[in-house]
């Protein structure tokens, strides 16, 4: 957890310089190669490339959490951040996945290595005891080391998938609380036009809306003087707002183009409008303003 909440700051800072920066330079993909001892056995496995992915060096993983995070770039660094960590996450669940599948074939590789050892060890003991020859006991004591090297080698392959899930898992964890806290810190950041709004449309309205934003998308109501209730549907991007008002008495009646400005208490949308409905009698353009309502003033 603690390696997590270091690596989101610094990458905190490393991206707020990139961001200014023209372009990325090409960065490689981490090969980590495979140090696992292949099994002595016939059967095709699915386990080394399981294996052969994961970077089992704590520098490693965490070079490899730097330069997924600080490839990304957004907005805002935490949200860039938590996106990056739940790429991680999703990496090793699949990894996590592939080791259960190849801890299941190690089980059926043991379970039959030990069979075979049973029986090749009690062949041996009752060929001492009828007196067979010595070179019909010499090839039964080389065909039970191999049966002893296998099963060697199926408990090593075990021992290793099972630290490997350990530390997926730790690291599962870990990513989890991370992007609990990045999340709860980004807040009301990742969606500023949430909430209540004190709306001033020119020439001679005034009301409340009630928007709410979801990512690039944002829709809400509002009530203004003279009766005029509707909703709004639009964008935010890149810190300007288009709104399309849908009137409940005269439909799709204008489009609002602005810009959030201010922070704090002083949030507020200011920008202009342009009427759809030319012949309706209604201003055709104008201003207007929203500030932003906090909870203590609703």
């Amino acid at each position: 957890m603690r390696r997590l909440a270091c690596i989101s700051r610094y990458v905190a800072t490393a991206a707020r310089d990139m961001l200014q920066s023209v372009a990325f330079a090409p960065i490689g993909v981490l090969d980590v190669p495979s140090s696992t001892t292949p099994l002595p056995s016939g059967r095709k496995r699915r386990i080394s490339r399981h294996l052969a992915g994961l970077a089992t060096r704590r520098s490693e993983k965490c070079r490899l959490v730097v330069l997924l995070i600080t490839l990304l770039a957004s907005v805002s660094v935490d949200a860039q951040v938590a996106d990056s960590l739940r790429g991680q996450a999703r990496i090793r669940e699949t990894l996590l996945a592939g080791q259960i599948r190849d801890m299941v074939e190690v089980r059926e590789e043991l379970r039959e290595s030990w069979a075979r050892l049973e029986q090749q060890s009690g062949g041996l003991l009752r060929a001492q005891s009828e007196g067979e020859t010595v070179d019909s006991l010499r090839l039964r004591d080389d065909e039970l080391r191999q049966v002893e090297a296998t099963l060697l080698a199926a408990l090593s392959m075990s021992q290793q998938l099972r630290r490997s899930m350990l530390e997926n898992r730790e690291m599962l964890a870990a990513i989890e609380v991370e992007v609990g806290r990045l999340t709860a810190a980004v807040g009301a950041a990742e969606a500023p036009l949430d909430g209540t709004w004190r709306l001033i449309v020119e020439p001679g309205h005034d009301g409340l809306a009630y928007l709410q934003q979801q990512g690039t998308l944002v829709a809400g109501t509002y009530a203004l003087s003279g009766g005029f209730t509707g909703s709004f549907r639009g964008t935010f991007v890149a810190g300007k707002v288009r709104l399309e008002r849908i009137d409940s008495q005269i439909g799709f009646a204008a489009i609002f183009y602005g810009r959030l400005v201010g922070r704090g208490d002083n949030l507020r949308l200011q920008g202009n409008w342009e009427a759809t409905q030319l012949a309706s009698g209604l201003p055709s353009r104008g201003n207007w303003t929203a500030r932003k309502i906090s909870e203590d003033q609703e």
